[in-house]
């Protein structure tokens, strides 16, 4: 998945050593923000009766070690009431943590689609990559890279309900279609009839198809507002004809789809001599 982790990681120490949990410091790039309690609950009882099986991932910093893999394990080291973890100890720079630590919850499926669009922002905009660079270096696509990140653009009670009620990754990028002040509306809707991605979908069709109608009557109320202020013009200038003794007469006929306006003036003869 990751065309960097290709690469051979410089200066590992193949041994594993135990380090103290209180020596390790959580991973800045972590992308995970959710971590199930029953999930840590079952690895911590694992871990009480087997220990730590896959040693944690750590590297060398100013006030001890730095997490880069293994960040569950850590919790639930911790919640079984272990002082230390097995830890393989490497020499790599922060872009490099930061990857990791990324790919390793994206290979094992642990991040939600939010917390993978907010990792894929923490590469780009933390080491200054673009789309395609931060795409290269995950092995994915750059529209991959930019559908994750278009996600960020809803708002975090949004995306809070979203995974409150087990709602997909097609049902959010559905919402991102309407305008954010209706999204609410329509995310109370999906979640209270419990529509699935493609009646949400279908749902969100209807809402534009009605916007649309909604504009064209809007822009039908303008355009007709101008052609009463054109007859009132030309009322006010025949009235004004009138007043000076020319006879003129006018003629308003609508059909479908036009109006018709007809003006009489009657042609002044040269007198005979």
């Amino acid at each position: 998945m990751l065309s960097l982790l290709n690469k051979k990681t410089a200066a590992v120490s193949a041994a594993v050593v135990l380090i103290p949990i209180a020596d390790i410091s959580p991973n800045r790039s972590q992308p995970r923000r959710r971590f199930g309690g029953d999930e840590l609950t079952a690895l911590a009882k694992s871990i009480s009766q087997l220990g730590v099986l896959q040693p944690l991932t750590v590297r060398r910093v100013e006030n001890g070690f730095e997490l880069i893999c293994g960040e569950r394990r850590l919790r639930a080291a911790q919640l079984a009431g272990l002082d230390s973890v097995p830890c393989i100890v490497t020499d790599v720079s922060d872009m490099r943590s930061a990857l990791e630590a990324l790919v390793e919850n994206l290979q094992r499926s642990d991040l939600d689609f939010f917390e993978q669009a907010a990792g894929f922002k923490t590469l780009i905009e933390r080491f200054g990559m673009t789309q395609q660079q931060a795409a290269v270096s995950l092995g994915i696509s750059q529209p991959a890279v930019a559908n994750k990140l278009r996600l960020l653009r809803l708002s975090d009670e949004h995306k809070a309900k979203i995974l409150n009620f087990g709602l997909t990754e097609r049902h959010a990028r559905a919402l991102l279609r309407l305008d954010e002040q209706k999204r609410g509306d329509a995310l109370d809707v999906i979640c209270d009839r419990r529509l699935t991605a493609e009646s949400a979908e279908k749902y969100i069709d209807a809402l534009l198809r009605q916007d649309k109608i909604k504009e064209s009557y809007a822009r039908r109320a303008g355009v007709l507002s101008d052609v009463r202020l054109f007859f009132n013009t030309v009322e006010k200038a025949l009235s004004i004809m009138r007043l000076a003794g020319v006879e003129a007469s006018s003629e308003r006929i609508q059909s479908d789809g036009f109006i018709e306006y007809v003006i009489r003036i009657p042609e002044k003869k040269a007198k005979r001599s």
